[in-house]
């Protein structure tokens, strides 16, 4: 899955205030506020993606100091499989 030891060194490399990482939060990616996510991340991203899809984690985005945080978050209770990510993939 994602090293996120490796993240956490990449967030903290961008700005000295870090947004506060919860136990159940996995940082997938970091962009500065406006640009697209950077397409180094893109395998990443896929897998935050397949894992929203699970039904197991949500993905949500936190802005701190000029950056965008893509954040994947382990639900408490799983809900049944979607198909969000995966039926944008069919309809484009």
């Amino acid at each position: 899955m994602i090293n996120i030891e490796d993240m956490i060194e990449k967030m903290e490399s961008l700005t000295a205030e870090t947004p506060a990482l919860y136990e159940s939060q996995q940082i997938v990616s970091t962009r500065r506020c406006g640009s697209a996510w950077p397409i180094a991340d893109a395998k990443a991203i896929n897998v935050a993606r397949n894992a929203y899809d699970s039904g197991h984690y949500e993905m949500a985005t936190k802005r701190h100091n000029g950056f965008d945080f893509l954040l994947l978050i382990k639900r408490r209770v799983p809900t049944e499989r979607r198909d969000y990510w995966n039926h944008l993939r069919l309809t484009q």
